[in-house]
């Protein structure tokens, strides 16, 4: 199982490189603990701070006749290993979200 939040999700899924000419089929996946239906479901529409998670699902790749397959979690930690960044999502008082922001912006990171 994955638990994600849709700013690193979006990440994973647009990333062409490590995607080559695989694909996904047969994995359930909720946003905000609503499931959707994998095959209306686009993985660009959720928001970045929206909470995902992915059960099951295989990675095909399509290269030259390949049989290769991966379970998606697999698939996606494997992904997850090879970046520099993070993707948080965080809670805190109201009172302190500016200073989180300055924070954050501070240790030299972003805040969509």
């Amino acid at each position: 199982m994955i638990k994600t939040n849709g700013a690193e999700w979006k990440a994973f899924m647009s990333d062409e490189a490590y995607w080559g000419e695989c694909a996904v089929d047969d994995e359930v996946t909720t946003v905000n603990g609503i499931p959707v239906d994998e095959y209306e479901f686009d993985p660009m529409s959720v928001a970045d701070v929206d909470k995902l998670t992915i059960d099951g699902g295989w990675v095909f790749d399509q290269a030259n006749g390949s049989t290769k397959e991966w379970s998606l979690a697999t698939f996606f930690r494997t992904w997850r290993k090879q970046q520099t960044t993070e993707f948080l999502s965080v809670e805190v008082p109201k009172e302190k979200v500016q200073a989180m922001k300055a924070a954050i912006v501070a240790a030299g990171g972003k805040v969509k």
